[in-house]
């Protein structure tokens, strides 16, 4: 039988990695810097940065759980980054300005500007480099950065968004419309947006390729799925939510998931679809906060990043080395505390500041997820039903933000 359980723990530490969307939402914890972040961006599964107000960058070398200042040597406020590599990398913003570096941040150069106007976005494949300003115009640089070459895009709109598929295709949006360009930059043309009579400046792009895309703006949520031919107007959060409220978003991991921040001073929350956006809820594993978010991130790896005021970041993006693994190895399974089950009930015992209930099975999925509300703060014991598993050994962790505060075994007959 003791045979029996050590494989069912190798079981469980071998997959517990698999565990990732779907967890839920917490702060990163410690802040590395008190300015406002504006953008961040992970270039592999362990590098990412994020750049925001008076120049300030920081740096992840382990997926986004650990962060550590870097100097940029600007007070500008940066508005977007981007690395091509571990190594390569651009960051560009307010009053025209643009640093580089080759050592992944470990120095950057101020490189000489073209513009005092903000640049809103910075792409490089590491041959060409792309900088685009919010006064419809490109900067274009085949050389590192040292010359700059101005190509006007012939839009007569202010920028608000950029999003690049590779070099050749690219879709933009600002004050009068969507534009997008499938030959380097050469041309543009036009997204009519049949539904939209009255333009306006808040307007957010979520586009999955050149045909799938979606478009926010004061006057709600619009869908094409054939590249801006046509468009569906699509439910708007602010008739479920608040019309008082400010709506940041959409990102769309396909075609039916995706999430938007809702911020109406405070707190913040986040709202999810899991239908294309004909219908929205909060997404209730992301505790409110006080925190201004406005920045919602979707990582390669569809993981989820939520960035703001005060160096605030959230995620909910597991880390397997957050402690589960170690508090299941250093305490023997057999001696691990079981729980009384009344029928298909449990009452598990919370500890000081309890905020999550996760129960694995043996082979570590993760199949039952709960967040102790704040009715159950300060109370003893918190109901959690068993009815919709079958039976077999289960572990019970309490967490309390990403600490592992202890694992129960369940044993259901």
């Amino acid at each position: 039988m003791k045979q029996k359980y050590i494989i069912q723990l190798f079981l469980l530490i071998f997959s517990l990695s698999a565990v990732s969307i779907g967890a839920p939402w917490y702060s990163v914890e410690p802040r590395v810097t008190d300015k406002s972040l504006k953008v961040i961006y992970f270039c592999d599964s362990l590098n990412g940065w994020a750049v925001g107000n008076d120049g300030a960058i920081i740096h992840s070398s382990d997926g986004g759980f650990k962060w550590n200042l870097q100097t940029s040597g600007v007070s500008d406020t940066l508005l977007d980054v981007y690395f091509s590599n571990a190594s390569n990398g651009w960051a560009a913003g307010r009053n025209g300005c643009v640093l580089h570096t080759i050592d992944g941040g470990a120095t950057w150069t101020k490189l000489l500007k073209r513009t005092d106007y903000d640049l809103i976005k910075v792409h490089s494949n590491g041959d060409t480099d792309i900088v685009f300003s919010n006064y419809n115009n490109v900067y274009e640089s085949f050389d590192g950065g040292t010359m700059w070459t101005g190509i006007s895009m012939g839009v007569a709109s202010e920028l608000n968004d950029v999003i690049f598929f590779n070099m050749k295709n690219i879709v933009v949006c600002g004050y009068q419309g969507v534009y997008k360009s499938v030959d380097s930059l050469t041309s543009w043309q036009q997204i009519t947006l049949n539904s939209i009579h009255n333009l306006t400046d808040n307007w957010y792009i979520c586009f999955l390729n050149l045909d799938t895309g979606w478009v926010y703006n004061y006057y709600g949520l619009y869908f094409t799925s054939n590249g801006g031919q046509t468009w569906d107007s699509l439910s708007d959060p602010k008739s479920s939510f608040g019309s008082l409220s400010w709506y940041f978003g959409p990102a769309f991991i396909d075609n039916l998931k995706g999430y938007m921040i809702k911020y109406s001073g405070a707190p913040s929350s986040l709202l999810k679809t899991t239908d294309g956006g004909h219908n929205w809820s909060i997404d209730s594993t992301f505790a409110p906060t006080t925190d201004y978010l406005p920045v919602f991130y979707l990582d390669k790896w569809n993981n989820g990043w939520c960035i703001g005021d005060f160096g605030a970041i959230y995620t909910n993006k597991v880390n397997n080395n957050s402690g589960i693994k170690r508090k299941i190895i250093n305490s023997d399974l057999n001696a691990c505390q079981k729980i009384q089950i009344n029928k298909s009930n449990v009452m598990v015992p919370l500890l000081k500041n309890t905020d999550k209930i996760l129960i694995y099975n043996c082979k570590g999925k993760l199949v039952s997820n709960y967040v102790v509300s704040q009715w159950y703060y300060g109370k003893e014991m918190f109901p959690v039903s068993l009815e919709k598993l079958s039976s077999g050994l289960y572990f019970l962790t309490l967490k309390n933000d990403i600490t592992i505060q202890k694992t129960f075994k369940l044993i259901k007959k």
